[in-house]
């Protein structure tokens, strides 16, 4: 954890100063109203752990609901990034796609997934089964989108002409 904690503000700052920066200079991003934004996640991240909560001591299964939340992934990366790029409207439909058949996939199927973690219960290891085969699922298609912009940025970007001096 602690090498990848370094490796990404490292690489990061790396790409910017060999790939993207010498290409077309500093990007300023407009500023937006990020107060409704700020509101909503305040919100969410207060309301989602106490529904948890809840559901957990209620031993809800909630396994289907929680792979469901990626269609919420998917309508945020359709308004927020696919409106830009075209494409991306495929990988938008791919997490909803996703989502829905995660929501599909067998109980035992989803508790195997966590079975070695300290997951005792029956609905917590299904729970917790749901979360790793979602965030693999989401976390490979966001890979797959940025690698494919970077490929095309690259492609179609050329850097701009040395100055003699």
């Amino acid at each position: 954890m602690l090498g990848l904690a370094l490796a990404i503000p490292h690489g990061i700052k790396a790409i910017k100063t060999h790939v993207t920066y010498p290409r077309t200079g500093f990007v300023k991003y407009r500023r937006s109203d990020r107060r409704r934004t700020s509101v909503i996640a305040g919100i969410a991240g207060a309301l989602i752990p106490l529904g948890l909560i809840i559901a957990i001591r209620h031993h809800w299964d909630i396994t289907t609901l929680a792979s469901l939340a990626g269609l919420i992934l998917a309508a945020a990366y359709a308004y927020r990034v696919a409106g830009a790029v075209r494409w991306k409207w495929a990988v938008a439909c791919a997490i909803a796609l996703g989502s829905v058949v995660i929501g599909f996939l067998p109980a035992d199927v989803l508790a195997a997934m966590a079975n070695d973690s300290l997951l005792t219960r029956p609905v917590l290891a299904k729970l917790g089964g749901t979360i790793v085969v979602s965030f693999m699922t989401y976390g490979a298609m966001l890979l797959i989108s940025g690698g494919i912009s970077l490929w095309l940025y690259l492609r179609h970007t050329q850097a701009p002409p040395q100055e003699g001096q």
